[in-house]
Order: C-alpha cells, then structure tokens, then sequence
C-alpha cells in the first residue's frame, strides 16, 4: 500500500480500497492475475502496479489504479512509471480510473497528464465504470 492510498483510507465515507473492488472483478471474471508488482529499473528505483495480467501474446497487462481518478499527482506517478518500464518490459500499461464509488465527471487534463509523452500503443486510460459494463481491456486474451 503506497503512503497516498494510507491517507485516502483515513477518511471514515472508504468502505473498500479501489484495488479490492478492481481485484474482486478480475476474480468475479476469472481474470488470471499478480497483485503488487514492484518492478526495478536501471536507476534502481522500482516501479509499482497494482496488476500484472498475463496474455497469451506475450505481452503483459500492467495495470495502475487511482482510487482519486481526478488527482493530477497519481497520472504523472503513472506516466513516470510507465515510461522507466517500458523499455524494459515487453507490457501494455493501463491507469484505471476510479469512477464508481467517486460518481465525478474525469477530467480531461488527467488523461493527457498520464498519456504524456506516451504512444498510444503503450499506453491507455480507462475508466472502471466502462470496464464493468464491456470489459474489453482487463483480458488474458
């Protein structure tokens, strides 16, 4: 658990952490998964996502959530993350977006603070809302 989610807990209205909710759908759909993945790069700083999910191309799902889907601070952490990773990791990086148990309107902003600098083929922003109704993203296909 990352120190910012530790202060987001503290509030009395959290029933459930954001990556329980993500983690009890990935089982709800028999979703093959590895929760809290800490990947090291050349700097010797580690990167963390909340998923790795395996696909059968070869190229894993890491996934990122942010239970606050309009804080600027969480979309860069992403952003850093993803661009110390990929030229080490054969992945495709997802930053899901907590707009379920926040009923907000997202931002715009975030997802060009997340995507900077990104290819899209990299890279993506999603939100949990359209994930749960049509899951195409969240897949070990």
């Amino acid at each position: 658990m990352r120190i910012n989610d530790i202060s987001y807990l503290v509030k009395e209205n959290v029933k459930e952490a954001f990556n329980d909710i993500v983690m009890d759908f990935l089982k709800e759909k028999d979703i093959l998964y590895t929760p809290n993945v800490e990947i090291p790069n050349e700097n010797g700083i580690s990167s963390q996502f909340d998923f790795s999910i395996p696909n059968k191309n070869g190229v894993e799902l890491l996934v990122k959530t942010s239970a606050r889907p309009n804080d600027p601070n969480y979309a860069k952490v992403f952003n850093y993350d993803v661009k110390a990773t990929a030229p080490y990791r054969n992945a495709h990086f997802i930053y899901i977006l907590n707009n379920v148990t926040h009923h907000v309107k997202l931002k715009k902003n975030i997802q060009n603070t997340a995507l900077s600098r990104l290819d899209s083929t990299v890279a993506e922003v999603a939100d949990f809302a359209n994930i749960k109704q049509n899951n195409t993203v969240l897949v070990n296909g």
